[in-house]
C-alpha cells in the first residue's frame, strides 16, 4: 500500500544522542534503536516484535496494555506503537501529553480508521493491519526524523468519505441495505414495509449506521450514497459473493 510522506515541524522530540544514520538502512546500526510497543492481541503483538528484531535495526519495548500512560517515560524510546484499541480508550488530553515524549504510531485495520476520528491528528505513522508489517520499519523510521507517513488515501480532498468507504467492508449486510435505501430517500415507515420490521427497529438501525458511519443526518448519507453508488454497489457485491 502506498504512502505519504508528511513533515511536522513542530514536532520536537527530545534527542537521544543516536545519529539518524542508526535508522537509516544501508549501514549497520551502531546500536538496535529501542521502541515501545502496547497491544491488546498477544499473537500479533509477538509478531511484530519478532519482525521488527530480526533486522536489528529496532529493540522493542513491550509495556503492558493495562500501564497508565502518564508513566510511560521517553529515556529510552522516542516512538510508541499501540494499537487502535488502546488508542481510542486515550482521552484528547492524554494524547497531547504524550505526543509532546513520543511520536505515535497506530497499528489499525484500514476499514476501522474511521473510530479515529479526531485522533488522527496526534498520529504521526500508521501501519495497516491488511498490509502485513513490511512497511513499519519506513514509519517508525520517518516518526523519529520528525515526518509523518501516512496511507496515501487519508491524505486527499474526500479523506473523511475514502475512510468512510473503508468502513462498509466492517458493516453488516444490514446496514448496507439500509445506507442504500436512505440514498434513494426511502423514509422509516417505507424502510419498516421493506424489511418487514417494525418502525422503531427500523429507527434504530438508521441510527447506528450513521453512527457508524460519522453522519450528521440522513441527508449527509443520502449525498453520500449518491456520489459513490457504484464503488459502494461493488463492494455490497463483493462481500454477497465472499
Amino acid at each position: 500500500m502506498g504512502g505519504t510522506l508528511l513533515h511536522d515541524p513542530d514536532r520536537s522530540l527530545r534527542p537521544t544522542g543516536r545519529s539518524t544514520a542508526a535508522c537509516r538502512p544501508g549501514s549497520l546500526p551502531p546500536m538496535a534503536t529501542p521502541v515501545y510497543l502496547m497491544h491488546t492481541e498477544a499473537t500479533q503483538c509477538a509478531r511484530l516484535v519478532r519482525y521488527l528484531e530480526s533486522s536489528g535495526w529496532y529493540q522493542v519495548v513491550v509495556l503492558p496494555s493495562t500501564m497508565k500512560f502518564e508513566a510511560i517515560e521517553s529515556d529510552d524510546a522516542q516512538v510508541l506503537l499501540i494499537s487502535q484499541r488502546l488508542l481510542q480508550d486515550l482521552t484528547m488530553k492524554q494524547l497531547d501529553c504524550l505526543t509532546q515524549r513520543l511520536a505515535i504510531v497506530v497499528l489499525a485495520r484500514r476499514d476501522a480508521f474511521l473510530e479515529l476520528g479526531g485522533r488522527l491528528e496526534f498520529i504521526a505513522g500508521v501501519i495497516v493491519a491488511e498490509s502485513g508489517f513490511e512497511r513499519s520499519e519506513a514509519v517508525i523510521t520517518q516518526a523519529i526524523q520528525g515526518y509523518c507517513l501516512v496511507p496515501r488515501f487519508l491524505t486527499g480532498g474526500n479523506a473523511v468519505d475514502e475512510l468512510r468507504l473503508a468502513a462498509l467492508a466492517g458493516l453488516r449486510r444490514q446496514d448496507m441495505r439500509v445506507l442504500a435505501c436512505l440514498g434513494t430517500g426511502t423514509s422509516n415507515r417505507e424502510l419498516a414495509r421493506t424489511f418487514a420490521q417494525g418502525e422503531a427497529v427500523v429507527k434504530s438501525q438508521v441510527r447506528n449506521l450513521l453512527r457508524k458511519l460519522r453522519f450528521s443526518n440522513r441527508t449527509e448519507a443520502a449525498v453520500f450514497f449518491s456520489r459513490y453508488r457504484e464503488r459502494i454497489e461493488a463492494i455490497a457485491a463483493e462481500r454477497a459473493s465472499g
